[in-house]
This record gives structure tokens, C-alpha cells and sequence, in this order.
């Protein structure tokens, strides 16, 4: 049988695709549901830094169908800040309720940072993480951010513990991995980030990071991948995490495109016969509106770099740079 592709985007409530790929004026409370009329699932990544309620998620499926469905990152406390865990994890896992109740938790999603590296006592927590998430029948992927734990021992360990592993798109830099198609439980589960290596270790926001979008030859390489494990897997998700200004909206509904599932067009958005009816054309508008806030946005951080090295030389200062953040802290709701 088939596996089950859903496609989406890592978070969903960004002002900045306001204008771009949400109608002009869309508020935030519209905004899941605005999203949820072209994807049937979304990675939600807030619940990484503040605790997430039931009523919170009531809420949210209050705003979509009931073919809809949510993966939920795990707090900090159980991937990056790991003493924590054992206060985090049952709050965490009873906020789920609802959606558990409504049969739309997709899963969860530990990203771990790139010092966690492969050792005893990672391979233990991870265990950990398996007793707690696996045992309640909580389908759990994993997301490493080193490069050394992608070999066929890490796939092994996870196959036994029952937990996916995330195949990732990264910048091609230092210790981080490179992509792969590898399936360890019966979730098939991709994140792609976008590729901006000039930024990824210092930008100068979070959002920065994923400031990239993706070619069509650069996606189509991810659905030979994803291809690859459609007859084996029997659920594949696929996130688009290059969030900003929409790149990652516009990538995600390409790559529906590319496996055959429906894509609104302006007439099905705007409701008019007046617009065209074509979802390709649809795309192209967006991604158009994509890069020339991109573009826009480019300028003016070189216009405000103009004025400080201006003021720089007058005044005598010296440019103070900030120490490369290392950490795989992502501070937007995209992360």
C-alpha cells in the first residue's frame, strides 16, 4: 500500500507572510485557518519554548477539517535543556489530550542540538524518550543535528526503540548531515531547511537562518528521495522549514505539485471567476511576492549597514561583531 504524504510547513503564524503568500490584513487568529486551506498538516514549533495547554490545542482544532493533522515539537527541556526532562514531560504530554482524543497528533518531534553527540549517554536519553512517548503509542521522530549519528548502528538502535529519524536539507557546512532517505520505524519523516549558509551560524534573527528558497531542481531531488520509501513507510511527512517571508509556503506547495495532489488556484483562493484558474500560476504570483520581499528586505539591511559603517568612521567606533551562535536555538515560531 501506498504511504500517506502530507505535506506542510514548519509553524504557520508569521507576520511577515502577510502580503506575500496570506491575503493582505490577515490577523493572526485567522491565520491556521487561512493555512489549512492549502496543506493538511503543519509542524508546530511554539511548544519549544513555552508550555502548551489543552486548551490551546482545542482551539487550533477548532480552525481545521478533521483530515488535519498536527506534529508537535518537544519542549527544550527534553532535547536541548535534558535535566529538565522529567519536569517537562508529563504536562507535555497531557497537553496532547485533544488531539490524541481527535485522532489528529501526527506525531511528536524532539530536534536534539548539534552538541548532542553520540554517546552512551545520549543513546540512554533517547531510550528515555522512547518510555515516554512510544509506549503511549505517540508516533516519535528525531532530529539530529550532527553528522555522526547518521550510520547504520544510530538506525539500528533507533528501529529497536521504535523512533523515527528525521532526514534533514541543511546548509552543506562543517559537521552538519547531509541528506538521506532513511526510514526507521513506519513514519517517513523530511524537514527541509533551507541551504543559507552564510547565516545559519550568525544571523541576525532566527528567521535569517531560513531566509532560502528552494530551485525546482533542488526539490525535485528531495522527491526522488521521498519516493524512495513510499512503498515501505505508511505515513510520510514532508516540512518545509525555510520559513521566511513565505519561502516555505510557495516550496510546500510546489513540491504537492510534484506528488500529484491538488493546489488551489486564484479563482478556488478569491472565489472569483475573474482570476485564473490555473494552480501553477497561483505559485508563481506568490513566489514572485516571495522574492521581491526577500529583495526589498536585502536593501534595506544594506542600507542600514551603509549607515552604521557612516557613523562608524565618524565617531571613531569599531564595528562589534557577536560571538556565532552554535546552538540550534531556533527563535521564531518556524523553528
Amino acid at each position: 500500500m501506498m504511504a500517506d504524504v502530507r505535506i506542510g510547513t514548519s509553524g504557520y503564524s508569521f507576520p511577515h507572510w502577510v502580503g506575500t503568500v496570506y491575503p493582505e490584513k490577515t490577523v493572526p487568529s485567522d491565520m491556521l485557518a487561512t493555512y489549512a486551506k492549502d496543506f493538511d498538516a503543519v509542524e508546530i514549533n511554539f511548544t519549544y519554548y513555552r508550555d502548551p495547554t489543552p486548551a490551546i490545542f482545542e482551539g487550533m482544532l477548532r480552525k481545521v477539517d478533521p483530515n488535519f493533522t498536527f506534529v508537535i515539537k518537544a519542549p527544550r527541556g527534553m532535547t536541548h535543556e535534558r535535566d529538565a526532562m522529567a519536569s517537562v514531560a508529563k504536562p507535555f504530554v497531557q497537553s496532547l489530550a485533544p488531539l490524541r482524543d481527535a485522532g489528529q497528533l501526527g506525531g511528536v518531534l524532539l530536534q536534539f542540538p548539534q552538541s548532542f553527540h553520540l554517546n552512551d549517554l545520549a543513546l540512554d536519553h533517547l531510550k528515555h524518550v522512547a518510555d515516554i512517548f512510544v509506549s503511549r503509542g505517540i508516533p516519535t521522530s528525531i532530529e539530529f543535528r550532527h553528522k555522526e549519528w547518521y550510520e547504520d548502528r544510530v538506525y539500528q538502535y533507533l528501529q529497536k526503540l521504535q523512533l523515527g529519524l528525521v532526514n534533514v536539507d541543511l546548509p552543506r557546512i562543517g559537521s552538519l548531515p547531509t541528506p538521506t532517505n532513511v526510514l526507521t520505524n513506519d513514519v517517513a519523516y523530511f524537514r527541509l531547511h533551507g541551504r543559507n549558509e552564510k547565516a545559519w551560524y550568525n544571523p541576525p534573527t532566527g528567521s535569517h537562518r531560513y531566509d532560502y528558497l528552494y530551485t525546482d531542481e533542488e526539490l525535485q531531488q528531495w522527491v526522488g528521495r521521498v519516493k524512495g520509501v513510499l512503498d515501505t513507510a505508511t505515513k510520510v511527512y514532508i516540512f518545509t522549514n525555510n520559513c521566511h517571508k513565505g519561502s516555505s509556503f510557495v516550496n510546500g506547495l510546489r513540491l504537492k505539485q510534484y506528488f500529484e495532489q491538488e493546489v488551489r488556484s486564484e479563482a478556488d483562493a478569491e472565489g472569483t471567476l475573474f482570476a485564473s484558474d490555473d494552480p501553477t500560476a497561483r505559485i508563481v504570483t506568490m513566489t514572485q511576492r516571495v522574492i521581491a520581499a526577500r529583495a526589498s528586505e536585502a536593501v534595506d539591511e544594506l542600507v542600514l549597514e551603509a549607515a552604521h559603517d557612516s557613523y562608524s568612521a565618524i565617531d571613531g567606533n569599531e564595528d562589534r561583531t557577536t560571538t556565532p551562535n552554535h546552538e540550534e536555538h531556533e527563535d521564531h515560531e518556524g523553528s
